[in-house]
């Protein structure tokens, strides 16, 4: 069963693109650890990730 927790950071990103085909005007995902974990590998500072952290 594909849910919102189990789609990967580019399927999210993807679909959140999407969204003036679909009628919406804009898409979000919550944040979760495979957001953190995505910052972290896309070469964000540590301060930074803690910062999104302290947000959820």
């Amino acid at each position: 069963m594909v849910t919102l927790w189990n789609l990967s950071i580019y399927d999210r990103c993807t679909i959140a693109n999407m969204a003036p085909e679909y009628g919406a005007t804009c898409g979000f995902f919550p944040v979760d650890q495979l957001t953190l974990d995505y910052l972290k590998t896309t070469g964000k500072s540590l301060e930074h990730v803690d910062m999104v952290k302290k947000l959820l």
